[in-house]
């Protein structure tokens, strides 16, 4: 577990969840309770082995008590993965919520990244994009070789316009590419489900992606 964090959904954390994050150089391996988790800035990995766990029961939606949640009322980029030269691989998330509280811009934004593994992550109320899936450098290292599974996205109403996974390649080569996607689940409105330019072997395994006015339980 670690200190200095205050789960009470007002205290912000981002400084504590930061310094926790930079502490080794040569990963983390991060453990959060159950409760919400504030912050007001984006949380940047931007080195290798870093692994974010939170508690749930592994099939809850978000608001569930018992489940781990990452809350934000500013304008931004949740959790940003993501480096150069791959400085940011062979980590990943599970069994945590990140509400945007129709405010952040994503949950999650990886750009320059490979070799990571997110599980059991519930994103909301985000006004851009739920996961968005990038390449810093156009001809750099890429964004790949990564699995996704049991992704549940949920966009309100009152976030219209917002996507719930963008996927852009760019450069003189594919720069997103063979990412699996297993059990994904999408509630949106007038935005995408998923969209895709430029990223080759996305595999998508089972997915729900529903169109329509009416709140969902993610």
């Amino acid at each position: 577990m670690v200190g200095d964090l205050v789960a009470d959904g007002i205290t912000d954390n981002t400084a504590a969840l930061q310094a926790a994050i930079d502490a080794d150089p040569l990963g983390a391996d991060i453990e959060l309770g159950d409760g919400a988790y504030r912050i007001s800035g984006t949380l940047r990995i931007q080195k290798n082995h870093v692994r974010i766990r939170g508690k749930g029961s592994g099939q809850a939606p978000n608001d569930v008590p018992g489940r781990t949640r990452i809350v934000t009322s500013s304008p931004i980029d949740m959790i940003q993965w993501g480096g150069t030269d791959f400085l940011a691989s062979r980590g990943g998330m599970s069994d945590v919520d990140l509400v945007g509280s129709s405010v952040a811009a994503r949950g999650l934004h990886i750009t320059g990244a490979a070799h990571l593994t997110f599980e059991r992550v519930y994103i909301k109320q985000v006004t851009v994009e739920g996961i968005t899936l990038d390449n810093k450098d156009a001809d750099g290292p890429g964004t790949g070789w990564s699995t996704f599974r049991d992704i549940h996205i949920g966009l309100r109403a009152n976030c219209p316009d917002a996507n719930g996974i963008g996927i852009y390649g760019s450069g003189t080569k594919n720069s997103v590419y063979n990412n699996d996607w297993f059990g994904l689940a999408i509630a949106h409105m007038n935005g995408h489900g998923v969209i895709i330019r430029m990223g080759d072997g996305q595999r998508f395994y089972a997915p729900w992606i529903f169109r329509g006015p009416q709140e969902t339980g993610y």
